[in-house]
C-alpha cells in the first residue's frame, strides 16, 4: 500500500512525503497529482494535516470546533490530565483555512450528507474502519502535537522549551524557532519511535530548512506505523467527536 504524508497549504506550495521522498504541490496541481495517483493505483493511505470532518452530529453540533479540538486545545487544562505548552495550537476547525484543500480535493469536511456521499477516498476515522487491502483512504493527523508527545519528556528540562515549543519559521526573526526545530529534529533522529522504521538523517537539512517537511514526515511515519499495526499509534476520537492519528499517549482519555 502506497503511503503518503500531506502537509496542505491552499496558498503557497503543499507538501507530499511518499516514505523517500518530498514533493512540492501548488493547490491545483496537488488534486491533479492525487487524481493521478488514485487512477493508477488502488491501494493508497492519506495522513493529511488538515481538518477532514465537522461537528454535525445533533448532540455535538458545532460548526467551528470540534470535540476533539475543545479537547486539546491548550486553554482546556480542565479536561484533561496534561498540559499542552504554547506553539502547538488546536484551532477549531473552522478557523482553519487550509480545510478548504480538504473539500477542493476530497470533499471533506462532509456537512450535509444528504447532498455531498460521494468520496473517492474513505475516511477514517477509528483503527477498526481500516481497511488493509485495495481500498482509497484518508485519516487525520496532527504531526505538531505529535512531535510533543513524542519528545516532552526528553525536552522538559531543555531551555529552549521552557516557555514555547514553537518551531514554525526560517527568516533571521524566527532565530529561536529555528533553533528549536534543529532540537526537535536531532531528537526525532534519536528517538525510537523514528529509528526503530526509518534513518531520519539524510532528510536532516530538508527538514531544518521547512518546517512543513517536518510536519509532512511526521504524518508518514504514523501511518505507515498504523498500517504496520504497531502499538506506538492511535487514532483517538470518532466520526462523531472527529479524530486525530497521533503517537500513543497514555493520558489521553478522549477514545
Amino acid at each position: 500500500m502506497l503511503v503518503l504524508g500531506i502537509d496542505p497549504a491552499p496558498v503557497k506550495n503543499s507538501i507530499v512525503f511518499d516514505g523517500i521522498k518530498f514533493r512540492e504541490f501548488s493547490p491545483y496541481n496537488l488534486k491533479r497529482f492525487i487524481d493521478k495517483i488514485s487512477y493508477i493505483k488502488d491501494d493508497i493511505f492519506i495522513a493529511w494535516d488538515a481538518p477532514l470532518s465537522g461537528a454535525i452530529s445533533k448532540k455535538n453540533f458545532n460548526l467551528y470546533e470540534r470535540d476533539i479540538e475543545r479537547y486539546f486545545n491548550r486553554n482546556n487544562k480542565r479536561i484533561r490530565d496534561f498540559s499542552i505548552p504554547k506553539g502547538i495550537s488546536t484551532l477549531g476547525f473552522a478557523s482553519c483555512s487550509h480545510w478548504t484543500l480538504s473539500q477542493y480535493i476530497f470533499g471533506y469536511p462532509n456537512l450535509n450528507p444528504s447532498i455531498s456521499s460521494n468520496h473517492k477516498f474513505k475516511l477514517i476515522h477509528q483503527l477498526k474502519d481500516i481497511d488493509y487491502h485495495n481500498t482509497l483512504q484518508i485519516t487525520e493527523a496532527h504531526p505538531a502535537l505529535a512531535m510533543w508527545i513524542i519528545l516532552e519528556k526528553n525536552l522538559s528540562k531543555h531551555p529552549l522549551f521552557q516557555d514555547t515549543w514553537q518551531y514554525k519559521g526560517t527568516n533571521a526573526k524566527d532565530k529561536k524557532n529555528l533553533e528549536r526545530r534543529e532540537v526537535i529534529i536531532d531528537s526525532l533522529i534519536n528517538s525510537k519511535f523514528i529509528n526503530s522504521l526509518i534513518n531520519l538523517e539524510p532528510y536532516k537539512n530538508e527538514l531544518l530548512k521547512s518546517d512543513d517537511k517536518l510536519d509532512t514526515f511526521l504524518c508518514w511515519i504514523m501511518a505507515k506505523k498504523l498500517l504496520l499495526k504497531k502499538d506506538d499509534v492511535k487514532i483517538y476520537g470518532d466520526n462523531k467527536k472527529g479524530s486525530f492519528l497521533l503517537p500513543t499517549f497514555e493520558y489521553i482519555q478522549i477514545t
